[in-house]
């Protein structure tokens, strides 16, 4: 027995012998291990075969279930495999969408959506389900409101004061004035809407009283579930020495009987002055004037429309102008009274008595003058002083027959 080598001892590294002894032991372990492997790897031919076999019927179900479901490359990219490019032909009809399954060997993700044409079907049911609640809620207002005109009318009456002063106020809706001698004066109004909707539950009316002043204002509040119109009427009482000032933004005013002084506005409406006496100032932004049977101080004035004066004796310092009209007047002026006539855009009609007193001036006129008088200064002093004011219309002025 031959005794180890003294060197190798010393330095601790092995000898040449058991170093290729090592060598084998590691070549042979490596050949067990990969002929496991290799038998894993290796497709048994008769198994694979057994596995893969599908009876026709159920590649036909197979099949049709494929036509209606996605495209084959959206079920791959949502499984997330890669499928390779040959498959072994006795695959023969099973869908690529299905190979996943069973050759891959990782499973579909369930689909987390509706088909398309559940969608869509689904979206027509929620459309037609609002239309139909929309309907059902649309007459069901209408039923309880009693679809069509709604009324209501309250009265409030209050004693005169001396020095009396009344004003109204109102959003839409037209104001009535009649004057009185004498008595208590009081007011009516009549609330109404005609259509579908809250129309008299917006609608709200006040009134005050501090001495001799008294307020009304009456107020329609926005309703977007009321689908018609509505309005506040307002007819007052005043006796003969009170301060009245009315004022709509749309509506008309009108004023009747005696009364002491009355302004009353209109953005959008007609203003109209009937058997009445006293000092009256009328104006609209956009609306006709028509003064009929009125004796006193006349103030009209109208931005877009007409005014017409019928049977009228005016006195003082009245004027009559209109932006975008025609003015007609017929009537007596008081000999020591200013009286002034224009028109921005519109002709301008005068017809006075025959007796009548007056000096005529026209100014800024370039259209045709008539004047059946003949004379631009007419009757005996004092004679009126009327002033006429007209861009490029005409101007006529007629003798009463």
């Amino acid at each position: 027995m031959s005794k180890p080598d003294s060197s190798y001892l010393e330095t601790g590294e092995k000898s040449t012998t058991d170093k290729k002894q090592l060598s084998r032991a590691s070549q042979s372990g490596e050949k067990d291990k990969q002929a496991p492997i290799q038998e894993l790897t290796a497709p048994d031919t008769d198994t694979s075969e057994n596995e893969l076999a599908i009876a026709p019927e159920v590649v036909e179900t197979i099949e049709a279930e494929a036509v209606e479901n996605e495209p084959v490359q959206s079920v791959e990219a949502e499984a997330g495999t890669n499928v390779p490019a040959s498959l072994p032909p006795n695959i023969g009809t099973v869908p690529t969408s299905v190979v996943p399954l069973f050759y891959a060997g990782q499973p579909i993700p369930p689909a987390w959506r509706f088909p398309r044409r559940e969608e869509n079907d689904l979206g027509r049911i929620l459309l037609v389900t609002l239309a139909i609640a929309l309907v059902i809620g649309l007459i069901a207002v209408g039923i309880v409101n009693k679809i069509g005109t709604q009324n209501a009318t309250e009265s409030y009456f209050f004693q005169s004061q001396p020095r009396q002063k009344i004003i109204i106020s109102n959003d839409i809706g037209a104001i009535h004035i009649h004057g009185q001698l004498m008595g208590p004066f009081g007011f009516q109004v009549n609330k109404y809407s005609e259509g579908i909707g809250l129309g008299l539950i917006n609608t709200e009316v006040t009134y005050n009283q501090d001495g001799a002043k008294t307020t009304v204002n009456a107020r329609i509040q926005p309703d977007f579930l009321f689908a018609g119109s509505r309005g506040v009427d307002i007819d007052v009482a005043v006796p003969q020495t009170a301060d009245v000032e009315a004022y709509t933004a749309t509506g008309n005013i009108t004023v009747t009987g005696p009364v002491g002084q009355i302004s009353a506005r209109t953005n959008t409406g007609s203003l109209d002055v009937e058997n009445s006496t006293g000092r009256i100032m009328l104006q609209a932004d956009t609306g006709s004037i028509v003064a009929h049977n009125f004796k006193g101080h006349l103030m009209l004035a109208t931005r877009q429309g007409d005014i017409e004066t019928r049977q009228v004796q005016l006195s003082n310092q009245s004027s009559v102008e209109v932006g975008s009209g025609a003015i007609t007047f017929n009537g007596s002026l008081d000999r020591n009274g200013s009286y002034h006539f224009t028109t921005t855009n519109g002709p301008i009609s005068l017809t006075l008595p025959a007796d009548a007193a007056f000096h005529l001036s026209i100014e800024d006129t370039s259209g045709p003058v008539k004047n059946e008088f003949g004379h631009l200064s007419y009757g005996r002093a004092p004679q009126a002083q009327v002033i006429i004011r007209t861009q490029r219309d005409a101007v006529s002025v007629y003798k009463l027959k």
